[in-house]
C-alpha cells in the first residue's frame, strides 16, 4: 500500500501550480500493478480512498510470456518491496531498457542501481521520497529517459551467465581452501559434484 500512497503523492505533486508544465508530461503516468495475492484487497481499498481507480491498474497474475509486453509498453519499473532476497524482475526490466525506482531492502538494489544513471534507490517507508522519483522520471525529456534505459541494459549485460558460472566457481575453490567440514550428506555430494565435474 505504501506505492499506491507514494503514487498519490505523485500525483498530487505533478498537479501542483509548483509543477513545471512541458509537452513531454502532458498527463501523469498511470500506476500498472502486476501480481496477485492477500494484499489484493488492502490495495483496493487504498486505491479506492485516493479515488485513482482509473489510474492504477491490477492486471492480477500474469504468465512470464506476457511480461514482455508490460515491459515494453512501461516508461519506467518500479520494485517498492519492503523485503527481497533479490529481485529478479528487476533484472528483467533493465534488460528492456527500461529506468528503474528500486527499494533498497531489495538484495539487488546495491549492484544493479546507480543513482542518476539508469533510476534511484529509495527507502519504501518513504513516501515523499518515492514520490519526488515518480516524479523526476516524468519530469525528463523522453531522451533523457532513454539514455536512462540505455544505462540500465548496459549495467545488467555484464550479469549473465558467464558471471553467474564464474561465481560458482569462485564458491568451489574458497570452499576447497578452507577444507572439508562436517556438513549434511547432501551438501558433500553437491561439492564432490562440483569438484570432479570443473
Amino acid at each position: 500500500s505504501g506505492l499506491v500512497d507514494s503514487y498519490a503523492t505523485y500525483r498530487r505533486l505533478f498537479e501542483s501550480p509548483a509543477s513545471p508544465q512541458s509537452s513531454n508530461f502532458t498527463q501523469p503516468w498511470d500506476l500498472v500493478i502486476l501480481g496477485d495475492g492477500p494484499l489484493r484487497s488492502e490495495l483496493e481499498s487504498r486505491i479506492a480512498h485516493h479515488g485513482l481507480e482509473r489510474s492504477v491498474h491490477l492486471p492480477g497474475f500474469q504468465q512470464y510470456q506476457a511480461l514482455p509486453d508490460y515491459y515494453a509498453l512501461a516508461k519506467a519499473f518500479i520494485m517498492a518491496s519492503s523485503s527481497e532476497t533479490w529481485g529478479l524482475v528487476v533484472n528483467e526490466a533493465m534488460a528492456s531498457r527500461l529506468p528503474v525506482l528500486v527499494s533498497m531492502r531489495c538484495g539487488c538494489a546495491e549492484e544493479l542501481v546507480k543513482d542518476f544513471q539508469n533510476g534511484w534507490m529509495f527507502d519504501p517507508e518513504d513516501i515523499s521520497g518515492l514520490a519526488d522519483y515518480m516524479l523526476s522520471l516524468t519530469e525528463m525529456p523522453d531522451e533523457d529517459l532513454g539514455k536512462m534505459g540505455e544505462a540500465s541494459e548496459r549495467i545488467i549485460s555484464s550479469w549473465g551467465t558467464d558471471l553467474f558460472a564464474a561465481s560458482i566457481m569462485s564458491a568451489v575453490y574458497c570452499a576447497l581452501r578452507v577444507g572439508p567440514r562436517s556438513g549434511s550428506i547432501l551438501t558433500d555430494k553437491l561439492l564432490s559434484f562440483l569438484i570432479n565435474h570443473i
